[in-house]
């Protein structure tokens, strides 16, 4: 009983936490980048990013790196981005945990 609830919490705090990790090596270049068009564009919000955003800045930092190294973050984030590209919100963005 103790597992089944152990494996219960592990797999709820994990959904609740399924969003894009802010700090990976990516996610700079996208920062910079999309300070331009939020300026331009009020309707975005600061908590929402574009799907088709975060995978052009993963492909870029990825070009020319190995990503078959073990640990490197490459496949986590593509089982992510195949996860959320079924749960996009109407504007193409990956919803934020207050939209959930």
């Amino acid at each position: 009983m103790r597992r089944k609830l152990l494996l219960l919490f592990v797999l709820l705090t994990g959904l609740v936490n399924a969003q894009f990790n802010e700090s990976a090596p990516w996610m700079k270049n996208l920062k910079s980048s999309t300070d331009i068009s939020k300026s331009k564009s009020s309707t975005l919000s600061n908590d929402t990013k574009a799907l088709s955003e975060l995978t052009k800045a993963f492909n870029i930092y990825w070009q020319g790196k190995n990503y078959k190294k073990k640990g490197s973050g490459y496949k986590p984030y593509k089982r992510w981005e195949n996860y959320w590209k079924h749960q996009l919100n109407s504007n193409g963005e990956v919803p934020n945990a207050k939209t959930i």
